[in-house]
Order: structure tokens, then sequence, then C-alpha cells
């Protein structure tokens, strides 16, 4: 995990984030892309998630490494099959991946900016090393009746040539 988080920490413009390099032109050849948006399943200090790069023209503007909870049941591995780790408790996984990333941050001297729950049950916590920022959140969603619990660190930079939405 530590690597992950290393390599999340390190990134802002110009330093490299899950193999492509944060505000420089990308090779999104081994990734699935659709528009501006990317995404490839990879596997970080043994979690099994999702790789997902946004860009401007090939710019990369930010990285995301995403891990899926869901119930170690029956249903839930039939509709999620491998692209979700199934464990006993969701909820409570995706909360202690959420920990063990913040406390490896602050570890690595980084300091916590904003912790927050949103109306929707969404929590995140964003810490910054000046320049750099890295948000960290666990977010729930429905899927077929099952509650999936997502554990995401996201990285981004600036590229003032990109327009925004």
């Amino acid at each position: 995990m530590m690597v992950l988080l290393l390599a999340l920490a390190a990134a802002a413009d110009g330093d490299e984030v899950g193999g492509v390099v944060m505000g420089q032109n990308a090779d999104l050849s081994s990734f699935e892309c659709r528009e501006s948006s990317c995404q490839k399943r990879g596997s970080v200090s043994g979690h099994t998630g999702t790789w997902a790069v946004r860009h401007c023209g090939g710019v990369v503007t930010g990285a995301t490494f995403s891990v899926t909870f869901v119930p170690n049941t029956g249903v839930a591995v039939n509709h999620f099959q491998n692209i979700a780790t199934h464990v006993a408790d969701p909820e409570a996984d995706a909360h202690v991946v959420q920990q063990q990333w913040v406390d490896s941050l602050l570890g690595s001297g980084w300091q916590t900016h904003t912790e927050q729950q949103d109306a929707d049950g969404s929590e995140w916590v964003r810490l910054v090393s000046a320049p750099h920022a890295r948000l960290i959140r666990v977010r729930s969603r429905d899927a077929a009746g099952i509650t999936a619990f997502t554990t995401s660190m996201v990285a981004s930079a600036t590229d003032p040539s990109c327009p925004r939405p």
C-alpha cells in the first residue's frame, strides 16, 4: 500500500502517478478510453481496483485509484464478479482502507486540510503537502439492490489551456 500512497502523494504537475505523468502528454494505449476519460484495472499493494485518468488533448489532468467493496454473497459475486472486492463488511473495509491511506500520508508529513461528510453520506478527507493535495473518499452506491462502497484517492493537475465544462 505504501507504493500507492507514495506514488499518489508525490504526484503533481510533472510527477508520475500510476504510470502517467501529471500535467504532461501520456501514452494511454494500455487504458480503455472514452473521450477525455480513460481507465484500466490494476493492483496496488494487495488492493485490486481501477486507475482512472482524465486528460485534455492527451495532457493528464487527474488520476484516481479506486477500490470497490461489496458483500461476499452469491448475488454480489454474480453481479460484480472480479470488478469488486468481496468482503463480509464492505462499509467497514472501505473505511479501513480510507484510514490507512490517510494515516500513511499523515505519517509522510501531509496535513489534514478538510474532513467532511456530504448529504449523500459520502465521506472525504482532503490532505495537503503544498503545493500537492489529495482527496480520499468513501462513497456508497446501489447496484442491482447491492450496496457497494468505494474508497478512492484523487490526484489532479492544473492545465489552464483545457476548457472546463
